[in-house]
């Protein structure tokens, strides 16, 4: 109940403090599970990053930063449907980011975490070294 006893009706209308409420029909999924395209992809370990577009979603411009816990090619298994939201059902994403340049290295630095790999930096001579290696230099 929300205030002076103002709530939702179990059909998702909003309800007076009388208790009397107004039908909305329920609103298209979106994003559509079925329509979408992958912009990107990264495997860390048996962790999957990928950045996928959803047709006719609006909130960032579609784009959603998900990370399964299975290898790319379980992802198959989802045959077109790809849902981004949380479920107990089939394959569903693990971790979701912000679908921007800093979610997609939060997602990448999540994944390196669960796998216990330590982070990778390039310094201006183009080396890749670990943290710790750049410590000790």
């Amino acid at each position: 109940m929300g205030v002076n006893g103002a709530g939702r009706h179990k059909y998702g209308g909003p309800m007076d403090s009388y208790g009397s409420s107004t039908y909305f029909p329920t609103p298209e999924v979106n994003p559509d599970p079925k329509k979408f395209q992958i912009i990107d992809t990264l495997q860390v370990g048996k962790y999957t990053i990928l950045k996928v577009k959803y047709d006719g979603c609006t909130n960032f411009e579609g784009v959603k930063v998900l990370v399964y816990d299975v290898p790319p090619i379980e992802l198959l298994k989802l045959k077109g449907n790809m849902d981004p939201h949380f479920s107990n059902k089939g394959v569903a994403p693990f971790a979701r980011f912000k679908p921007t340049a800093d979610g997609w290295d939060a997602a990448i630095k999540f994944c390196n975490m669960m796998v216990g790999y330590e982070p990778v930096v390039v310094n201006q001579d183009g080396e890749r070294l670990t943290a710790s290696q750049k410590i000790q230099k």
